[in-house]
């Protein structure tokens, strides 16, 4: 099997991840981030995982160029639904969503990167009580 070095800084990676914090090209993250195909790793301020709003969401897609494939959002320990405002603008703007507990969106996200497929990762971390 032939290997290839990949240079980190052409797209993003989740190394590790846990309850607080996620390790995106080998810069760990305690706060809530966001990035993928066509967005370096960027801090989602105030994002978590009971307070997602429009603005937030709209923040992921000012930083595209265009639509991604995929819009994944990690929503903390478990499996959430952000508001339905939230939900309709991400459907105005015609981006396919999955909404998954962060661990599966971690590795959902190295898997479709491993694809070559345009998308993006919003992950909300759990804040330390």
């Amino acid at each position: 099997m032939k290997l290839e070095q990949e240079n980190p800084n052409s797209k993003s990676f989740i190394y590790r991840y846990n309850e607080n914090s996620v390790v995106v090209n080998q810069q760990t993250y305690t706060q809530s981030v966001f990035f993928g195909t066509q967005i370096s790793p960027q801090l989602w301020l105030n994002a978590t995982p009971h307070s997602l709003t429009v603005q937030h969401v709209e923040q992921l897609f000012n930083h595209c160029e265009q639509t991604p494939e995929i819009l994944i959002i990690g929503t903390g320990r478990q499996q959430t639904f952000p508001s339905i405002q939230v939900q309709q603008f991400i459907i105005q703007r015609k981006c396919p969503v999955e909404y998954m507990n962060t661990p599966a969106a971690c590795r959902t996200f190295n898997i479709l990167m491993g694809e070559n497929r345009q998308v993006i990762a919003g992950l909300l971390l759990d804040q330390p009580q």
